[in-house]
C-alpha cells in the first residue's frame, strides 16, 4: 500500500493497518512532528496473551513542505514500513481475528474515516 499525506500544519498522521471488526485488535503506524519520530506500534496487534507486543521508533523529520510518503507491506505476521526513503520499520505481530490488511486511516487534524474511504485515499495513485 503507498499513502501520501500532506502534513503541513499537523501535529502527528496515523494508518491503522489489521483492525478487528471491534477493533480490539489493531496495529498502527503513525508519526510525530514534535518528536520527529516513525512510529510502529504493536501494543494491540493480538489478542493471544502470548504474542510479543511492543513499539518501535524510528526518527523521521520532515522538511517545510514535504508531505508524508508511506510504502507498506503487511501480510499475515510481518508489517513493514518505509517512510520518505529515509525510514524503515519491520515488526512481526500475530491478529487473531484479521479481516482486512488495511482498515482504516486517520489524516491529521481530521475525524476518523470509514475504512472504503481509507483505503480508496490511500490508493488514489494507482499504486497498491
Amino acid at each position: 500500500m503507498h499513502f501520501v499525506n500532506n502534513v503541513r500544519d499537523a501535529a502527528s498522521a496515523a494508518l491503522t493497518l489489521c483492525r478487528s471488526p471491534s477493533g480490539e485488535e489493531r496495529t498502527t503506524i503513525s508519526w510525530h512532528c514534535d518528536e520527529e519520530v516513525l512510529r510502529l506500534d504493536r501494543t494491540h496487534s493480538s489478542l493471544d496473551p502470548d504474542v510479543g507486543r511492543g513499539v518501535h521508533d524510528a526518527p523521521l523529520s520532515l522538511v517545510p513542505r514535504e508531505p508524508l510518503t508511506l510504502t507498506v507491506f503487511a501480510d499475515r505476521s510481518v508489517v513493514e514500513v518505509f517512510a520518505n526513503r529515509r525510514a524503515a520499520l519491520t515488526a512481526r505481530i500475530y491478529p487473531t481475528d484479521r479481516t482486512e490488511p488495511a482498515s482504516g486511516c486517520s489524516p491529521p487534524a481530521a475525524a476518523p474515516t470509514s475504512a472504503a474511504a481509507a483505503y480508496g485515499a490511500a490508493h488514489r495513485s494507482g499504486d497498491d
